[in-house]
């Protein structure tokens, strides 16, 4: 049995470093064709989805924002989020619903169109929670900085919503 393993022709340390990269080149092929099977064809290559937010209308709104509003704005949502003390409860239990849901043969339907629409009720209520956070910073305005930040808004209207905003960029 050691006589046959000792015949065994050894691959050298060139060819071994040869298999390395090719199998890494598969590997790459392989993730490439996977990822473009999972992203789909839609004739829009490397979009992203759209922001938290753009599917109600707040996103270029708050883009047009100055940065320290924004931040005031985010501080303002995180303590109203932090008012309810269950909230990180019920989303763990959720979650092991979801868990169980996906587990089950068969599916229950009607379980997981229910626990969806939970989402879609928690989800809802964010979203109202900061529509109520940007009412009140937009009122809080002087009418000069309500003007600029409508500016703002004309602006993007007519040229497209800005990518990044330079830190102190209060033009654009």
């Amino acid at each position: 049995m050691a006589d046959a393993q000792s015949k065994r022709p050894r691959v050298s340390g060139g060819w071994r470093i040869v298999l390395v990269i090719s199998l890494a080149l598969n590997i790459l092929v392989l993730g490439m064709v996977a990822g473009a099977f999972l992203r789909g064809h839609d004739d829009r290559p490397n979009r992203r989805p759209p922001p938290v937010g753009s599917e109600i209308g707040v996103a270029p709104i708050l883009k047009a924002l100055e940065p320290e509003d924004r931040r005031a704005m985010g501080r303002a949502v995180f303590r109203e989020a932090r008012r309810d003390p269950d909230r990180r409860a019920e989303t763990r239990a959720r979650l092991a619903e979801m868990a169980a849901i996906l587990r089950a043969e068969p599916v229950d339907e009607a379980a997981l169109q229910d626990l969806l629409g939970q989402y879609s009720e928690d989800a809802m209520a964010r979203h109202q929670n900061i529509q109520r956070v940007l009412i009140d910073t937009l009122s809080a305005k002087s009418p000069q900085e309500r003007a600029a930040l409508a500016a703002r808004l004309e602006d993007f209207a007519e040229n497209g919503i800005p990518k990044r905003r330079k830190h102190g960029d209060k033009d654009r």
